[in-house]
């Protein structure tokens, strides 16, 4: 049996794969989770957070032994993994170490949505570089700010084209319908639905298809994009910060 893993920054952040993970389990791939962050701005363990992503998981058909939290093995809080690539980076060597020989990687986009997003991809590459697997890894998208009209902050699921050439297949409507229902499962992220659900209500009736990018060790030297980031947007870095934190990791890994 194939070793598929699926690498996310936090709780939740797996909306933005339901269907390959479904997909992945149907061909009989073993698929393993890991969490890099704790989805806490303390570092401490959210028992509802996590909670709701293992009972979602479980629905698609993960083994909860195969759900790994490193972020609360080595206390990395939200918004602090750029900060924290060393440790994320260990934790996934050590869980590659211990699943044995995986078959693919699947990984957040590098898009400048979150910046743990784009964080969780770099620790994401340099697993699939360390395990040579750079044919074999693969980015989402969850959110960007990318080709946006004025009055429009985010895109939800939506491939830059920056990241080349985009794999997508459509998802089929069950599926669709399970994906718009475990979403709505996430109680401690009621605020977030508000703006999330429609989006992603939209996206299963007019788009309804899961897309799929290549890696590229280049891409990590760019901007995800040109306008501002979301991650800007919401004040939380900006890209210049962003990248003093992770440009030591970036030199070391991949330059």
């Amino acid at each position: 049996m194939k070793n598929s893993l699926i690498i996310l920054a936090h709780q939740d952040d797996e909306i933005a794969i339901y269907p390959q993970i479904k997909r992945l389990i149907e061909h009989k791939h073993r698929v393993w989770v890991a969490y890099l962050t704790t989805g806490t701005l303390d570092a401490s363990h959210s028992v509802e957070r996590t909670g709701e992503s293992i009972k979602n998981l479980l629905a698609l058909g993960v083994n909860e032994c195969q759900i790994r939290f490193l972020g609360d093995d080595y206390a990395i809080a939200d918004k602090t993994l750029c900060r924290n690539l060393e440790l994320a980076a260990d934790g996934l060597l050590q869980l590659a170490k211990r699943i044995g020989v995986l078959s693919d990687i699947y990984t957040l986009a590098w898009e400048g949505g979150h910046p743990d997003h784009d964080a969780a991809h770099l620790v994401g590459v340099f697993l699939a570089q360390q395990l040579q697997l750079l044919d074999n890894c693969y980015q989402f998208s969850l959110y960007n700010g990318a080709d946006l009209a004025w009055f429009r902050r985010v895109r939800l699921f939506y491939p830059l084209r920056e990241n080349g050439r985009i794999q997508s297949y459509r998802i089929a409507w069950h599926m669709r319908y399970l994906g718009l229902k475990l979403t709505l499962g996430y109680n401690s992220q009621k605020k977030v639905l508000v703006w999330l659900f429609p989006l992603l209500l939209y996206h299963y009736v007019f788009d309804g298809r899961q897309h799929l990018q290549g890696v590229s060790l280049k891409r990590l030297l760019q901007k995800p994009h040109e306008l501002h980031l979301r991650y800007e947007q919401n004040k939380f870095y900006s890209y210049l910060q962003f990248r003093h934190e992770v440009d030591g990791f970036v030199a070391k890994y991949f330059r």
